[in-house]
């Protein structure tokens, strides 16, 4: 019952960091639950003592990522055969949904020119953040929060010294790319409202991963200094700037696009609720969860249909970054009611 292809992947959509738990070994448990197997049956596939074992799934429970009162796993969890119909439908979506993001296109070129920052770039250089970022990735996900159908805002999981973290989250046993090839992070900056987004390929190794995260370390200390201001940081960094007018401006350009792409989505309910039942067979999570994965792989299919056209200019290494004002807050999936590996 352990991994049948290269490895078990995760990745989480919302605010949270479960992965300090998720070593290799409890990734492994997660797995042999998920195929609804007993204690006993658990412990004797993964070679684990009977008091190792339980302490793993205090330690789970405790992540909100194992059910509170019963053996199962509190993520969706999908075997390589059925992570591979999942990103085989994610990519056929993205085929039609590619060609509405390209009709919108000319109407996202003219509002981007209304920008700031389009008076001195083009929408393909900024692309991969604006696009990419907001309109397939957070402003999409914001949509899909308002709907609060398929895809409401992510569920809370409380964790030791994380009382508020609320996320979806995946693990796919097969190839990295099926947990999805993009990913972003917004982090909190001294202005109020301001925040500073990342966005681009996921990256496969632990060098690209610590050049990445230096980066973003560097850009933070600096926004500290006494005396930066938003502008003054963008213009050190040579990051896109959208201040709090520049934001709505964007946002609201990007929305048609979002509201249509929910619309699609609800016109394909029922096929997402045949691919969740062909994944988590014995019900373990929601659908929800299936649906968060599926159009995060589907937005990632589009951007790479959009690279290729040369509507985007990106490079697999590429992560863009922006200093962005939220006027209105981080929109309904990210604010509390009342996020690589």
């Amino acid at each position: 019952m352990v991994a049948d292809s290269d490895g078990l992947h995760i990745l989480i959509a919302g605010a949270g960091d479960p992965y300090a738990v998720l070593d290799e070994t409890n990734r492994q448990i997660l797995l042999t639950i998920h195929d609804d197997l007993s204690l006993l049956d658990v412990a004797a596939v993964l070679g684990l003592a009977w008091d190792e074992l339980d302490a793993r799934l205090q330690v789970l429970r405790a992540a909100s990522l194992v059910h509170a009162t019963r053996l199962s796993p509190d993520v969706l969890v999908a075997r390589a055969g059925d992570a591979a119909m999942v990103a085989a439908d994610a990519a056929a979506c993205a085929e039609e949904l590619a060609e509405l993001v390209t009709a919108a296109w000319p109407g996202l070129e003219r509002a981007f020119r209304a920008l700031d920052i389009g008076q001195k770039a083009d929408l393909a250089d900024a692309g991969l953040l604006l696009v990419g970022g907001r309109a397939l990735d957070l402003d999409l996900l914001n949509a899909f929060a308002r709907q609060n159908s398929l895809l409401p805002a992510p569920p809370l999981r409380p964790a030791p010294g994380r009382p508020d973290d609320r996320y979806y989250i995946w693990m796919i046993d097969g190839p990295r790319d099926w947990r999805g090839r993009y990913g972003g992070g917004l982090a909190p900056l001294p202005w109020t409202g301001w925040v500073l987004h990342s966005f681009g390929r996921l990256p496969t190794d632990a060098g690209t991963r610590a050049a990445q995260a230096a980066r973003v370390e560097d850009i933070l200390t600096t926004a500290g200094a006494t005396g930066c201001t938003p502008c003054h940081l963008a213009e050190q960094h040579g990051l896109a700037l959208l201040s709090p007018e520049n934001a709505l401006r964007w946002e609201a350009a990007c929305l048609p696009v979002s509201e249509r792409i929910v619309m699609e989505y609800e016109r394909r309910r029922g096929m997402l609720q045949q691919l969740h039942r062909r994944v988590d067979r014995f019900g373990h999570s929601s659908l929800s969860e299936l649906v968060c994965w599926h159009v995060h792989l589907t937005a990632g299919f589009v951007l790479d249909q959009l690279i290729a056209a040369g509507l985007v200019r990106a490079t697999p290494d590429d992560l863009q970054l922006g200093v962005v004002s939220q006027p209105t807050g981080p929109g309904p999936f990210l604010q509390p009611p009342a996020q690589i590996n």
